[in-house]
């Protein structure tokens, strides 16, 4: 999605970015928390970009 060393404005503005903001924007709450208790159930930590 971005580089390490791209500001944050250049990531947050990226193409991809937005259409996911917006899938979570219109996103159930319920949803929202599967998703994300799904992630965390992974094994090992959890690292950058896994809940983007």
């Amino acid at each position: 999605m971005g580089e390490v060393d791209q500001p944050a404005e250049q990531l947050c503005a990226n193409k991809d970015a937005i259409v996911m903001y917006g899938e979570f924007a219109s996103a159930k709450p319920s949803e929202l928390a599967q998703v994300t208790d799904e992630m965390l159930a992974r094994p090992g930590p959890p690292e950058w970009g896994t809940c983007l």
